[in-house]
């Protein structure tokens, strides 16, 4: 059973569930039809976009070792039969197909700061890039995409940025984790050079805007329960930031972490019912 579930979550099927419930909370939150296929969508995005990420830092990693595709065949055809799905779906909604170009291109700049081969440009960079691009994606992901056609609405502005906050959060908490290679790698685009002080002000300083931001976005959708909600899924991200200040394990971050996004968006859900 454990095999079963680390295979989950290293081939990103885990966290593609999570940015699925996570579009499906913004159906939820903007009072919209959820479209099932925009979820979809979203889900075989996030797999063939993780999936390459594998692929090539597999790759830049183990330069030791004979460059083999055998040697990372699941990631490859992951990707290979995501990147398909996702085609069949654009066929059928073309409105989304400028909306997923730009989260192709945020994810390849992501791509570019993180893996070693390009440590030459990535260390050229400020030290928080790396951690505002990851939040940057998946808010654009899950709140833009799906509301590609509905963004000039009055209110919308709102739930982007508390799902920009939100996801800021937990990048952080990654963030801080990968800081030790980001230094072995000599690569200065994460947290790594930033006191522990400074990492928990900042947390604290987004939690409070997002508090402030949550209080506008249930007068603008009228839905307290919801906020409530989300500021329960905040402060339980700060908790797991404070609990990863010991030493944890690959299940804390790949699965409680990340797990947070599908506990906040099935908390919405069950509001519904």
């Amino acid at each position: 059973m454990k095999s079963v579930l680390k295979f989950i979550l290293s081939h990103s099927i885990f966290v593609s569930f999570c940015a699925f419930t996570l579009t499906l909370q913004t159906y939820i939150l903007s009072n919209k039809p959820i479209n099932l296929s925009i979820c979809w969508l979203v889900f075989f995005s996030t797999i063939a976009a993780y999936n390459l990420y594998w692929t090539l830092s597999k790759w830049s990693f183990n330069k030791n070792n004979p460059v083999l595709f055998s040697n990372y065949w699941i990631h490859f055809f992951l990707l290979i039969f995501s990147f398909l799905v996702v085609i069949d779906y654009l066929w059928q909604i073309p409105s989304l197909i400028p909306s997923v170009l730009i989260s192709i291109g945020l994810t390849l700049f992501y791509t570019i700061i993180v893996l070693p081969i390009f440590k030459d440009f990535s260390k050229k960079l400020n030290g928080l890039l790396k951690t505002f691009t990851l939040a940057t994606t998946w808010t654009f992901v899950t709140v833009v995409i799906p509301l590609h056609d509905q963004l000039c609405q009055s209110g919308f502005w709102v739930l982007i940025l508390t799902r920009f906050l939100f996801l800021l959060m937990l990048c952080i908490i990654f963030d801080a984790k990968d800081s030790k290679m980001d230094v072995l790698l000599k690569m200065d685009t994460s947290v790594s050079k930033i006191s522990l002080k400074v990492l928990s002000v900042l947390m604290i300083v987004i939690i409070l805007i997002n508090g402030l931001l949550l209080f506008f976005l249930g007068n603008v959708f009228q839905s307290q329960s919801q906020v409530f909600v989300l500021m329960c899924s905040s402060s339980l991200a700060f908790l797991l930031y404070l609990l990863s200040f010991k030493r944890r394990g690959y299940f804390f971050y790949y699965f409680m972490v990340d797990g947070m996004m599908l506990l906040s968006s099935f908390a919405s859900y069950m509001l519904t019912i």
